[in-house]
């Protein structure tokens, strides 16, 4: 009936119709989801304010305290894992990969929100799950 009052018919689904979205929110929320439990396992202390201010440096393994939380750095997993899972292939869109993790990484620094190793954990956790997520809708 839409035909005849010249309204249009919706294209029927196809099988990877929501790919383009699945293939950012997945791979964030499984990096997410690694993250709180490599924080719990790991428990590394945080920068501030354990080690700034009480000079605290350490390792609480199977913890569950919320302070010993620092590796990996869940904000560039979950940052890594949505850019990679954009599945970019311009060089153009490669270098604001770049542009995009470096700012993440200086806010982070300047605002002794995590160790440097604990944004170069969260990149490699975001990029391989990042990147298997995306394999999954991109190379059948």
């Amino acid at each position: 009936m839409a035909g005849l009052a010249g309204g249009h018919q919706p294209a029927e689904p196809t099988k990877r119709s929501g790919a383009p979205i699945n293939c950012c929110q997945r791979p964030a929320a499984l990096s997410l989801a690694a993250t709180v439990v490599l924080k719990f396992m790991i428990g590394r202390s945080q920068v501030y304010p354990p080690f700034l201010r009480d000079g605290i440096y350490t390792f609480l393994l199977v913890h569950g305290r919320p302070d010993y939380g620092a590796f990996p750095s869940a904000t560039m997993a979950g940052a890594s894992a949505l850019i990679i899972g954009l599945h970019l292939r311009t060089a153009a869109e490669r270098v604001t990969l770049v542009v995009v993790t470096s700012l993440l990484t200086a806010a982070l620094l300047v605002t002794n929100g995590h160790w440097m190793s604990d944004i170069i954990g969260g990149v490699c956790l975001g990029l391989v799950i990042g990147r298997a997520v995306a394999r999954r809708f991109f190379e059948s």
